[in-house]
């Protein structure tokens, strides 16, 4: 629409308060009410399409299309006097770029300030960052110079043990005398220790010869052993094969004493079949 030469609506040329405001706008539609410059002139036919009134610097142009079709646009043009009651055009168009050059300015400005908080926030991002890390650093030497306290605590209750001791130096003739009994006691203990060692050791060389000596017998005797019963053993197997040979013969005596008998019984019937008397045979 500022193609066609408008500048602003009739409502931006005043400042009233909002119930005012919203009446005349109810009232007069100045809200839909369009203010334009000179190049309107030419333009006046496209911008009655669009709205019935309208304003330029020195007139106040309607339109009005004929009641019996919307083809013929009668033009009324009506002289602005002066009257000094609201400011000039002009002037207020002036003063409008004025306003749009500040709001761009300040746009840009704004857009500015915009990169310079962005800007600004990353960096505080990396400040608290840091300040983290010190933090960090900060309670890490606190537990250091606490312990620091607690080992300079430690050091001066050792040095007053210290002290102490120092205090109640021992008399060194009196600890070497006492040291030097000790030591002769223990030497005597040792010697004592070291001859029950010899006769311990005398004795279980002893035990150990005897104990060779007894299993080199255990030894001869087990071999003696191990002979006889293998001498046994083959004795066993000739008493065995000699009972096997008199259980034959024994056999063979019960089969030649069966034989015997068989004969004897035989010889004997046969005997008295001879003394039997024959039949009408010469008497014997």
């Amino acid at each position: 629409m500022r193609k066609l030469g408008m500048q602003c609506f009739l409502k931006d040329l005043f400042n009233a308060p909002e119930s005012v405001m919203r009446f005349l706008c109810k009232l007069g539609r100045l809200h839909r009410v369009p203010v334009c410059d000179n190049n309107a002139e030419s333009n006046v036919e496209h911008i009655l399409k669009y709205n019935s009134l309208f304003f330029t610097p020195t007139e106040r142009i309607t339109g009005k299309r004929s009641q019996y079709g919307n083809r013929n646009l009668s033009v009324k043009r009506d002289f602005i006097v002066d009257r000094k009651i609201l400011p000039n055009i002009k002037d207020n168009s002036e003063k409008l770029n004025n306003l749009e050059m500040n709001l761009k300015n300040t746009e840009n400005s704004l857009t500015e300030l915009n990169s310079q908080f962005n800007n600004c926030s990353e960096h505080r991002t990396e400040l608290e960052k840091k300040q983290e890390a010190l933090r960090k650093v900060k309670n890490e030497l606190r537990h250091e110079v606490l312990k620091i306290s607690e080992i300079q605590f430690q050091i001066k209750q050792l040095t007053e043990i210290y002290n102490k001791k120092k205090a109640e130096v021992i008399d060194e003739e009196q600890e070497k005398a006492y040291v030097k009994k000790k030591i002769c006691s223990a030497n005597s203990t040792k010697k004592e220790i070291l001859s029950m060692m010899h006769k311990l050791i005398k004795e279980f060389l002893l035990c150990k010869k005897e104990k060779l000596k007894r299993i080199l017998v255990l030894k001869f005797f087990r071999e003696k052993i191990s002979s006889l019963e293998s001498e046994i053993k083959t004795r066993e197997e000739t008493q065995s094969d000699i009972e096997k040979r008199l259980l034959e013969k024994i056999v063979e005596n019960t089969e030649l004493k069966s034989q015997g008998y068989r004969l004897y019984h035989e010889i004997k019937k046969l005997d008295m079949d001879k003394l039997k008397p024959e039949p009408h045979g010469p008497e014997s």
